[in-house]
């Protein structure tokens, strides 16, 4: 059983609250077997010492002047998982609604944050640290600072945060991946697990801009990022580095977050999330080499990474650019040949159709980029009309798929190159792919499942 504040705090107000964790634990449980629920809200009236913090307002705390206790109304909020019971003592003047929905959202924190509690709850000695940092800020919250607790709650909803693309100049954190790839090999491990950066996020006129990330994931990092006080525009000469640790193993989702106060600039603070698994747009897909001794093909990291992909649906087309690659391993190649290896996978957004841009790393310069996806757009359209055309025509309802090959002069080498555009029309959906010859067909498969939705 893991309980805040622990039997060797300091605080004379905490220590009262710790010697009644039995019967609140006791009511919480009794509460939630009468009821039958696994939410709910159960009132406690204990004599606690003066010392406690003021739980509730004045017309529910009755004063005794001859012992100098203090009668008031514990509200406590259970919420179950799936074999323990969350149980949070919460000011008394907040709504049933208010607890209830406090609650919830602890336990979605928690979720986020460790993947599985039960296992932090059985390791509590290894995870005790960050259990309390974040149930003293949530309880500073709640007590001491209403305004906080309203932006807290403002994070459930969608307004907190803005979903328009950023187009940002990403700078380089090749020395934190570094260190973080080296925490994620273990020592009878000889193969780097690989990572991969998503996007990046901004803070930007007291909000937290996200737009690589689907809408749930984008909550819990804002309220993860509320809790731990990074949401302060004040404090703007930090940058924060959100990564999360990915191994093979589906049930392993640690976090772990880096402070870097080297920037003393009062420019927004920036949020780069690196996984495997979670939702995006951007998707950096590297070609595995021969020398590797175990080989995981680019359908098994795109089954992982479909399992929580979600749509992210705008009428405007939205393109976003990784412009750093990270090596995944040491090889003896040369650098131009492990540039070949490199390749770019774009999701993109055009007038509610998905499609992905496929080039190869040589090709990455930010104007032949731009140009590139105004002649992508253009053709997508084309296909499109054509497409809808057919779908139409009662005779030519069978054409569900047709390409498209144009040519575009690169200016590093003067050659030119031909890219294929590929659209396939579903039952409710549509997709668009377009790669230069002479890409992997692996990759091309791999990203036509993707966008298929071949895997779920």
């Amino acid at each position: 059983m893991y309980a805040y504040p622990d039997e060797n705090t300091s605080d004379v107000g905490s220590k009262n609250l710790y010697e009644i964790k039995g019967a609140i634990l006791a009511a919480s449980s009794a509460s939630s077997e009468a009821l039958g629920k696994e939410v709910g809200v159960v009132t406690l009236s204990p004599k606690l010492s003066s010392a406690v913090p003021a739980f509730a307002s004045s017309d529910k705390v009755v004063r005794d002047t001859k012992s100098d206790e203090v009668q008031q109304q514990l509200i406590c909020s259970f919420e179950t998982f799936d074999t323990l019971t969350l149980t949070l003592v919460m000011p008394a003047d907040f709504t049933e609604c208010t607890h209830i929905m406090l609650a919830g959202e602890v336990k979605m924190l928690l979720d986020f944050v460790f993947a599985s509690v039960d296992d932090v709850v059985v390791q509590e000695d290894a995870y005790r640290t960050l259990l309390d940092s974040i149930f003293e800020k949530f309880f500073q919250l709640c007590f001491n600072q209403e305004d906080r607790l309203s932006s807290f709650l403002a994070s459930l909803s969608d307004k907190h945060h803005k979903r328009e693309l950023l187009s940002v100049s990403q700078r380089t954190i090749s020395d934190e991946l570094l260190s973080l790839e080296t925490m994620s090999s273990s020592p009878n491990d000889t193969q780097l697990d690989p990572l991969y950066i998503v996007g990046s996020c901004y803070f930007v006129s007291g909000s937290l801009v996200l737009s690589h990330l689907n809408s749930e994931y984008t909550k819990q990092i804002v309220r993860y990022m509320v809790l731990m006080g990074f949401d302060d525009q004040k404090k703007g000469d930090s940058e924060v580095v959100v990564m999360e640790e990915v191994y093979l193993e589906v049930q392993r989702n640690a976090f772990g977050l880096l402070e870097n106060k080297s920037n003393k600039t009062r420019t927004p603070h920036t949020l780069i999330v690196v996984t495997r698994r979670m939702s995006s747009i951007c998707l950096l897909i590297r070609t595995r080499v021969s020398t590797l001794k175990q080989q995981y093909d680019c359908d098994y990291i795109l089954y992982h990474i479909r399992n929580s992909m979600d749509r992210i649906s705008s009428d405007r087309i939205n393109v976003d650019f990784i412009n750093h690659l990270i090596p995944m391993e040491n090889t003896q190649q040369s650098p131009r040949q492990r540039l070949l290896q490199d390749v770019l996978v774009h999701y993109m957004v055009i007038d509610g159709s998905d499609g992905v841009v496929i080039t190869n790393r040589s090709n990455a310069k930010t104007v032949q980029k731009q140009n590139l996806e105004n002649r992508f757009v253009r053709v997508v359209e084309l296909i499109r009309e054509m497409l809808l055309a057919k779908k139409c025509e009662e005779r030519s309802s069978s054409v569900t798929e047709y390409g498209m090959c144009f040519q575009d002069a690169e200016n590093f080498d003067g050659r030119t190159v031909k890219y294929w555009v590929v659209g396939r029309l579903m039952e409710r959906s549509e997709f668009y792919i377009c790669y230069e010859e002479g890409i992997p067909m692996n990759i091309i498969e791999a990203a036509s499942r993707l966008g298929t939705n071949v895997y779920y």
